[in-house]
């Protein structure tokens, strides 16, 4: 019980402060909290310090710090002050009431969709977003679902008015489900195991083949690029969404859980020399030298 009376103070503590101050924007002017029992994560916790703001940055941390004269500052006696906490991987924006239909824009039909932006479906007035906020997380992965590739993710701060103020980078990576084995509850029902197995295998093998596609036609642009002969090669928006991926730019979210699914993936990864990020991951640690 005690321990859930700090976790109570702390939240309140957060909820003052956001209440108080707000999130602060790269116009903002300078801010100064003290006082407060700063958590730097990093380093050591500090009683009765200081933080200074300025321009939307933190620029002063200590027991001992100076506060620019023409400072708001703000009295955090008694309260904890923390880092703002970063959602992973959420559908935050995406999803307000399940048994709305008209409140979901989460999902997109058809098996490739990386040219989906998660940033055009963003509901800056989600009332999800300032409850996540004042419970500490102050940015998130935005990520869309369905499909095989579910389309690009976007990296939002959870303040603003419009996508356009809040998204911080799109895309951010991209959103994939990758073909799962059945698991054995689903082949007791399956007459035929070998038919399940071999149509996850022929799921993987054509979703290499989409990815090898739209490396052929990267490398079709970028050679009418060094010598531009006509004709152009014809252009592919849905393909040439998935280059930030093959350059390397941005990863690919793999959604996969199961130990052999795992495998399968980073069989894919490395085939294709992409960089990747698991999510999910069950049994990671079945795999964790994999890994």
């Amino acid at each position: 019980m005690e321990e859930k009376n700090g976790l109570h103070v702390v939240l309140i503590g957060l909820v003052l402060i956001f209440c108080m101050l707000g999130p602060v924007s790269s116009e903002a002017g300078t801010y100064a909290i003290k006082n407060a029992t700063i958590v730097t994560v990093t380093g050591p916790t500090i009683k009765s310090g200081t933080i200074v703001i300025e321009g939307g940055k933190i620029t002063a941390v200590g027991q001992v710090v100076e506060i620019p004269p023409d400072a708001e500052v703000i009295d955090g006696s008694g309260l904890f002050v923390y880092p703002g906490l970063i959602d992973g991987f959420s559908r935050l924006g995406l999803y307000e009431v399940g048994a709305v239909a008209a409140t979901v824009d989460a999902y997109e039909l058809g098996t490739y969709n990386p040219h989906i932006r998660a940033a055009v479906a963003l509901n800056p007035h989600s009332v999800h977003i300032p409850i996540t906020r004042v419970n500490g997380i102050t940015s998130a992965l935005v990520a869309p679902s369905g499909g095989v590739i579910s389309g690009q993710c976007a990296f939002i701060n959870l303040y603003g008015w419009t996508p356009e103020q809040m998204v911080l980078r799109t895309p951010a990576a991209i959103a994939l489900r990758f073909p799962r084995l059945p698991d054995e509850e689903s082949r007791r029902r399956t007459e035929e195991k070998k038919d399940t197995a071999e149509q996850t295998r022929k799921q993987i093998d054509a979703l290499t083949d989409y990815f090898l596609k739209a490396q052929r036609y990267a490398a079709l642009w970028e050679a009418y690029g060094m010598s531009p002969e006509p004709p152009a090669p014809e252009r592919d928006l849905v393909l040439e969404a998935l280059g930030p991926v093959l350059k390397g730019d941005i990863p690919v979210i793999i959604s996969v859980d199961a130990e052999k699914d795992i495998k399968n993936a980073v069989e894919f990864v490395d085939s294709l020399k992409i960089r990747a990020i698991f999510q999910g991951v069950n049994d990671g640690w079945k795999v964790a030298d994999l890994l």
